[in-house]
């Protein structure tokens, strides 16, 4: 996965290591907004996080999970960040 400049900045700054986002990315869901896909955990997708990686492993990154990944359309990450409030569908 290519990041932007800006992403691996707010990457290091939120302590959001590349594993995590990989998580968010296969396990989330995506929506639409803007030019641009936004992918997060839903409670089907932590589900299948806990399924696939355990509950141990999960209880340890469980706080990192409540991110969200801001994708192109070209398959670069433009920012990272934390949720702080819910993601309202479109």
């Amino acid at each position: 996965m290519k990041f932007s400049q800006h992403a691996l900045v707010r990457s290091q700054n939120r302590a959001l290591p590349p594993p995590i986002i990989d998580l968010l990315l296969d396990f989330g869901q995506s929506r639409r907004r803007g030019k641009a896909d936004v992918h997060f955990l839903t409670r089907s997708g932590r589900a299948k996080l806990i399924e696939a990686i355990g509950s141990k492993a999960y209880g340890q990154i469980a706080r990192k999970l409540d991110s969200y990944v801001v994708i192109s359309d070209q398959g670069s990450v433009i920012t990272v960040a934390r949720r702080l409030r819910r993601i309202r569908r479109a």
